[in-house]
């Protein structure tokens, strides 16, 4: 950890000191979302534990990253597509054209893997 820096949160009562070279206003707004909803799993369950509640939202928090992720996945293999289509189209030349000069203000405006430039 270059930038390491030393938070405290809390979370469902219990305090909690960690390193992070994330944004201490970032790590605390985290742990506030979490705390938020463990307390609404619980919410209604008076026979549902603490650890039982982490558990749940453990595993919907990473349903949703999985999620997320695979769309992402997704719509970069939707862009390559269209981007292999346009190669296809009669202005592909202005298109490898323009390209070149976005590389010029900005690189990693134009992938390479997508076979430009």
């Amino acid at each position: 950890m270059l930038n390491a820096n030393r938070v405290t949160i809390t979370i469902c009562g219990k305090e909690y000191t960690l390193q992070t070279d994330e944004a201490p206003s970032y790590v605390k707004q985290l742990a506030a979302r979490l705390d938020r909803r463990i307390a609404e799993m619980m919410e209604g369950n008076d026979t549902l534990s603490l650890s039982s509640a982490a558990i749940l939202v453990g595993l919907s928090l990473m349903d949703d990253s999985y999620k997320t992720s695979s769309n992402m996945d997704n719509i970069r293999g939707e862009i390559r597509n269209y981007v292999e289509e346009l190669k296809q189209t009669p202005c592909a030349v202005s298109w490898r054209s323009a390209s070149g000069k976005l590389k010029r203000f900005r690189p990693s405006l134009v992938s390479n893997s997508f076979g430009w430039g």
